[in-house]
């Protein structure tokens, strides 16, 4: 057999060749993904080109090559920094794969189940919606509005529940959606062409998020939604009373999160930023280092760490202080005024200093591997073995 000869643009080190020998493996693990997967593949081969476009704006930047002893120490301690910053979007982006891997891409071997804690609407209408969830099947990704739910399907269909005020739960038609979304009266579907499709907004609104293109990620807020191109930056669309659509500003975003007035942006280096209103506290992120996943509530920011623990920014009522102490988090969620975290065991924790409506009893929950938060509900998507 003809040995596999390995590439790469990214300057090795002994531990970057040992894993870059698992390149087949990971194009088989590729195959085996969901649509929305691979798309990681693409931006990673588009951080290789990357690489070598600013190798040479730092060439240009210093005037000669790096041969040249003038000019080797400056260009080599910008190739140092720009190693750094490829290096921890390689790691985040690994870490996605990973937890493909372990999580989503494990969905199709089991039957799933959705369930529901707290009160999407009155009471009447909760108990409906659940019996709604329990028929739902192949369920692989959920989504939580203020008072709707919704599924991802593994063909790539969706299912919705709950509260349809203005639409926002006409999702039967949809095809090949590989994300989804839900929002204030809002669910956002992400096609595999990188096109939206929308249930609720206003027609306005609809129309200039139709207009949007290279979509990898998108994510509904109070009454606006967020777009994440491939290129790192942010398309808004919606009312904005907050300045949120500052968003569009930002650049070398990798996630995003909408929150009510409020929207967030993981950057490639592990930082966080944010905009839009701050009267709870909610945009104080700038200290924040090594994050790996983000969220927004109504009022507050969650952010999880790389070393699985957790810490939030925001309104007193969402007890930063016990998110502090949580430890194995592997996903979160925030609700309005509510939080929630993912073990890695599939166990559910759950913050809020007033659970009025019962959206915190998830201590009983375990074979979980997809959580959302609503207004004052949570969704679980269990494994059934």
């Amino acid at each position: 057999m003809k040995k596999q000869t390995i590439t790469t643009c990214f300057p090795l080190s002994r531990e970057e060749k040992r894993r870059l020998k698992q390149e087949a493996a990971r194009e088989a693990l590729f195959e085996r993904m969901p649509e929305e997967f691979r798309l990681l593949k693409s931006e990673f081969d588009a951080l290789c080109e990357d690489y070598l476009k600013t190798k040479q704006e730092l060439r240009e930047r210093t005037g000669k090559t790096p041969d040249q002893r003038n000019d080797a120490e400056a260009y080599r301690q910008l190739q140092e920094e720009l190693a750094v910053l490829l290096k921890r979007r390689e790691e985040e982006i690994m870490r996605k794969l990973q937890t493909a891997e372990n999580g989503v891409s494990a969905v199709p071997q089991y039957r799933t189940k959705v369930i529901l804690t707290g009160k999407p609407a009155m009471i009447g209408d909760s108990e409906a919606m659940k019996r709604e969830l329990q028929t739902w099947t192949d369920i692989t990704a959920i989504a939580a509005g203020d008072h709707h739910a919704v599924g991802l399907r593994k063909d790539g269909t969706a299912a919705a529940a709950g509260k349809n005020y203005i639409g926002e739960c006409n999702v039967s038609a949809w095809r090949d959606i590989v994300s989804i979304a839900a929002g204030f009266d809002m669910t956002i579907g992400l096609r595999r062409d990188g096109k939206i499709m929308i249930a609720g907004l206003p027609p306005k609104m609809r129309q200039e998020v139709h207009q949007w293109n290279d979509i990898t990620a998108v994510s509904a807020g109070g009454q606006y939604v967020l777009g994440l191109r491939k290129d790192g930056t942010v398309r808004f669309a919606g009312i904005d009373k907050s300045g949120v659509s500052g968003v569009q500003e930002w650049s070398g975003i990798t996630a995003i999160a909408a929150g009510g007035r409020h929207a967030v942006g993981l950057r490639g280096d592990g930082t966080v930023i944010a905009v839009g209103d701050n009267q709870a506290g909610q945009c104080e992120t700038g200290a924040w280092r090594d994050i790996i996943a983000i969220a927004a509530g109504a009022e507050h920011t969650v952010e999880l760490r790389k070393d699985g623990t957790a810490a939030a920014a925001g309104q007193d009522a969402i007890d930063k202080e016990y998110i502090a102490q949580w430890k194995g988090i592997t996903a979160i969620a925030a609700g309005s005024r509510h939080t929630v975290g993912l073990r890695k065991d599939g166990t559910v924790i759950a913050a809020e200093r007033h659970d009025l409506s019962g959206e915190c009893s998830v201590s009983f929950w375990k074979d979980v591997i997809a959580i959302a938060a609503g207004n004052s509900f949570t969704l679980g998507l269990k494994a059934l073995k």
